[in-house]
């Protein structure tokens, strides 16, 4: 038996790993350079960097497993995630990102602020919910309200502007008044369960791990897919193959080019409905740390009104291989309504300005600029439930993988892998070996 993976992220990668334990050795196809997709640490000349993901959530309970499995559990460090809260006058106050009741502590809050979230927050710690990043159990409970929505009529409009949208914004890097309030209400039930973590050596650590052993061929995007009733036919610029079955464990946008004409229509009609988030994460780095003695590495905003970003990151604390050595780099994460300039000059000016508000003016020694068209996806209301029909409506030997089908995460997309490769092997009957051909043939292009 033969299964194709396409993509060599978080989520390809665990579909990769369990087909393997299942005794298939998986053909895996990544269009980029190398793995990781948008978990990647990149090789600097001065430091390593992580291009998306920053921690690992106590949450993360298929994660963890892995890790544990694997052996990498000793290969984590802890980030406490020291932040401040920037409010609309640029006054800050520090708080825990990885203890969301310490934001209870901010003088914004009345007191019926703090008893309302801590009933609220009480009371959903006691229920049975959905896990965070289970589709199924959050199409369930999104009753078709916003996080917005939701929290202003729970906890009141205060704690929604200091408490709710400046934790849950740089957490999915979505408009609250957009998105679906099911993950929250999820994510809130476990606030025991913070705990962050980071590799040793960084985020793209984990893809790697996953994929140790398995042969990945980089450089080579999948062109078209062709599903025929003795199994599926995977066309790369330069061959085609024949297997039993594939795993898409693309982006969103990459994953509906390839699935047009192959699925139904109701399928591809699912995925476009997904939101995209594209978005710039713009590191600036410094030879000598300009702030030293700062109490806090993470700095977010809150109150009413427009937030120019989501977040601004010292990282050497959160990850010290991301540093050159006796200096500093400082991640600045913004969406393209916040930045929606296209210069790469005129982003790296307004992530400057962020980090001189954040924590002091210094002129930085280099820069990175990573723009993403897909960084992260708006799960709107009712996205969950979409997700979940086309998942389910796809054909037995092609199945869907990646955070979009959940919430954007590590945790969604290796959970995604691994029953997406469960499911083409729960339907596969007969074994075929992989046949090449001199050029591809039949499906649609995804080019």
């Amino acid at each position: 038996m033969t299964v194709a993976v396409i993509g060599a992220g978080v989520a390809g990668a665990a579909a990769a790993r369990t087909l393997r334990r299942n005794g298939v050795e998986p053909l895996v196809f990544e269009a980029s350079d190398s793995v990781g997709g948008r978990t990647r640490t990149v090789a600097g000349d001065e430091c390593d960097i992580d291009s998306g993901a920053i921690f690992l959530m106590g949450s993360y309970d298929a994660t963890f497993r892995f890790l544990r499995e694997s052996g990498h559990d000793t290969e984590l460090r802890r980030w406490e995630a020291r932040a401040a809260v920037m409010d609309e006058d640029g006054k800050t106050y520090p708080v825990r990102f990885d203890r969301p009741w310490t934001f209870l502590r901010l003088p914004h809050l009345r007191w019926r602020d703090r008893l309302r979230l801590a009933r609220t927050i009480g009371a959903l710690s006691v229920r049975s919910g959905p896990a965070p990043f289970d589709t199924d159990g959050l199409a369930t409970a999104d009753d078709g309200r916003t996080l917005a929505e939701w929290a202003r009529a729970t906890v009141g409009d205060r704690a929604y502007e200091y408490v709710v949208r400046p934790l849950m914004g740089p957490l999915t890097g979505a408009d609250p008044e957009k998105i679906s309030a099911a993950f929250t209400i999820a994510l809130m039930s476990q606030v025991h369960r913070t705990r962050l973590s980071v590799p040793r050596g960084g985020l793209g650590r984990i893809a790697s791990w996953l994929l140790d052993g398995i042969d990945v061929r980089v450089s080579t995007p999948v062109r078209s897919l062709e599903h025929r009733s003795s199994g599926v036919r995977v066309g790369t610029a330069d061959e085609s193959f024949d297997v039993d079955g594939v795993v898409v464990a693309t982006d969103v946008r990459q994953a509906r080019a390839l699935l047009d004409g192959v699925v139904d229509d109701d399928v591809c009609a699912a995925l476009d409905a997904v939101a995209p988030i594209p978005a710039y994460h713009v590191l600036l780095g410094y030879d000598t740390d300009p702030w030293p003695a700062v109490g806090h590495d993470l700095v977010v905003q809150a109150g009413p009104g427009r937030h120019h970003n989501y977040g601004v990151l010292l990282n050497s604390r959160r990850a010290p291989y991301a540093v050159p050595r006796g200096g500093q780099t400082v991640s600045v994460y913004f969406d393209r309504d916040q930045a929606p300039e296209s210069d790469e000059e005129q982003v790296v000016a307004r992530a400057r300005g962020a980090v001189d508000r954040a924590f002091g003016v210094a002129t930085p020694d280099f820069h990175r600029v990573f723009g993403m068209d897909v960084a992260l996806i708006a799960p709107t209301p009712w996205h969950y439930e979409s997700m979940r029909r086309a998942r389910d409506a796809m054909p037995d030997t092609i199945r869907l993988a990646g955070d979009y089908l959940s919430h954007s995460g590590i945790e969604a997309a290796l959970d995604s892998g691994e029953r997406a490769a469960r499911d083409v092997l729960a339907s596969s009957v007969s074994p075929r070996s992989v046949i090449a051909r001199d050029r591809p043939a039949g499906g649609r292009s995804a080019s």
